[in-house]
């Protein structure tokens, strides 16, 4: 699973997908569908920057490019020249306005369970 955050100024997602394809596209769009809405997003990928190709691919996403997402879960499918070649799932987040959980602390002297309103 992938995890981006729209908070973030680059995602970096690091997949297998160029040893799958000889030569490798330059155009590289990752589709992301969220099964809630039935939308589709197209999300352009940039040049792999991995020190290991053979290996992996590495890309940097801005998170701005996920903005129009609400948070949640979607799947992606990777597909070059129109052809699918991976897929899985894509988790958004939106650090900056997700709100934390609340901690409290618990007296000795109050009684030993927490009730949640």
């Amino acid at each position: 699973m992938l995890i981006a955050d729209k908070a973030l100024s680059g995602n970096i997602f690091i997949i297998t997908v160029s040893e799958r394809l000889d030569p490798v596209p330059s155009n590289l769009h990752m589709m992301v569908h969220s099964t809630f809405s039935n939308v589709t997003y197209d999300v352009e990928l940039p040049e792999s920057t991995s020190p290991y190709p053979d290996r992996y691919d590495k890309y940097t996403v801005a998170g701005s490019a996920f903005e129009p997402m609400e948070p949640g879960l979607y799947s992606f499918t990777i597909e070059a020249d129109g052809t699918p070649v991976k897929s899985g799932m894509l988790k958004v987040i939106d650090q900056a306005t997700d709100q934390a959980y609340l901690i409290q602390e618990v007296d000795d002297t109050e009684d030993d369970f927490l009730i949640h309103e």
